[in-house]
């Protein structure tokens, strides 16, 4: 069918492909005049995999992905030392870093058969912290503060509830989420991706100003807003979207979300209940993790197919590609220190 004497796109006789399938997006000025430097993290082989940056201290945190490291990883940015905490649990996945309101780094545990779910490091005194939930097998995948300190959590695993979890009582919470009957029709999930009943994992997480918790359905393609008080969700189903990686909140309470099967960035305004989607210059781009810079207002994103970090501007809605010098360096979940340089992992 796809090699075979009378396939379409790569057989003997096919037509070449037109100079818009392959071409690169021209490099712009503004790209033109950055600079990417690239760290080589100890340990062989290691898998780098998200980053976070405690911009008041300028130290880049990240994840050792892989069973073999199995760390949550630290980098000073004014001294370029790195330093490295094992995680006591076996095989626990660490996912993705984010700095809590005191300061602690906290780091999801992305393993299906292991109790910790998160796991913590002060700063200060280099401690690190399992914290425990054994009736969920579900592991961790992403986390967001809450504006009184408390996690949010995604599960890639838990398939229709919420994780919460309080950092003063140190105690996990479910929040159970109604699924629809069938997949909706532009989902990853109609698409055959996941076959069966309907599964409402969730692949990131972001808080408003109001405390409510937003997650991503990414199988559904949908966008799903908790309010903690009440246990009521809302849901917003995205047009042309099959599933979603990154999730994000601005200033103004929009929400912004990497449509990642779609090729396009996406913004949801809550109070109209009202999609925009932003077409990359790269057309296959896949944007994945979002971070927003409070100074600018500017919007930065790993492109894990396009191979770049991509600025976007929501005033103007005018995107900067950054090429990276490494190839199929696939960037995900990406930090921004307090000098506005963009920090990722390869």
């Amino acid at each position: 069918k796809y090699f075979g004497p009378d396939a379409p796109y790569i057989g003997p006789d096919s037509e070449p492909p037109a100079a818009d399938q392959i071409n690169h997006a021209n490099i712009s000025d503004a790209a033109l005049k950055a600079t990417i430097r690239e760290y080589k993290v100890p340990g062989n082989d290691v898998w780098v995999h998200s980053m976070a940056v405690d911009d008041s201290r300028d130290i880049a945190w990240f994840s050792e992905y892989d069973y073999q490291s199995n760390k949550i990883g630290r980098f000073n940015i004014a001294t370029q030392k790195f330093e490295e905490y094992p995680i006591p649990s076996a095989k626990s996945v660490p996912h993705t870093p984010i700095v809590g309101k005191d300061g602690r780094l906290w780091m999801t545990l992305n393993g299906s058969n292991v109790a910790a779910k998160l796991a913590s490091v002060d700063p200060a005194t280099g401690i690190l912290k399992e914290y425990k939930w054994p009736e969920k097998q579900a592991g961790t995948h992403t986390v967001a503060v809450a504006p009184d300190g408390n996690l949010w959590m995604s599960s890639m695993q838990s398939r229709e509830e919420f994780l919460g979890f309080d950092v003063e009582t140190e105690k996990f919470k479910a929040y159970k989420h109604p699924l629809p009957d069938r997949y909706p029709e532009a989902s990853a999930g109609a698409y055959g991706l996941l076959p069966g009943k309907p599964s409402g994992v969730t692949y990131d997480v972001a808080v408003d100003s109001k405390g409510n918790a937003w997650f991503n359905e990414t199988n559904l393609g949908t966008i799903a807003r908790l309010d903690p008080k009440t246990g009521i969700t809302t849901e917003f189903k995205s047009p042309e979207t099959p599933n979603m990686t990154g999730i994000m909140v601005d200033k103004q309470d929009n929400v912004w979300f990497s449509n990642y099967m779609g090729n396009k960035l996406g913004k949801l305004d809550p109070k109209t209940k009202s999609f925009t989607m932003y077409q990359p210059p790269t057309a296959k781009a896949r944007p994945y993790g979002l971070v927003l810079d409070k100074k600018t207002g500017y919007i930065w994103y790993g492109d894990f197919s396009g191979n770049n970090i991509t600025r976007f501007d929501p005033s103007t809605g005018q995107f900067v590609e950054y090429p990276l010098p490494t190839r199929n360096a696939y960037p995900r979940f990406v930090g921004l220190d307090s000098k506005g340089r963009i920090w990722f992992a390869e």
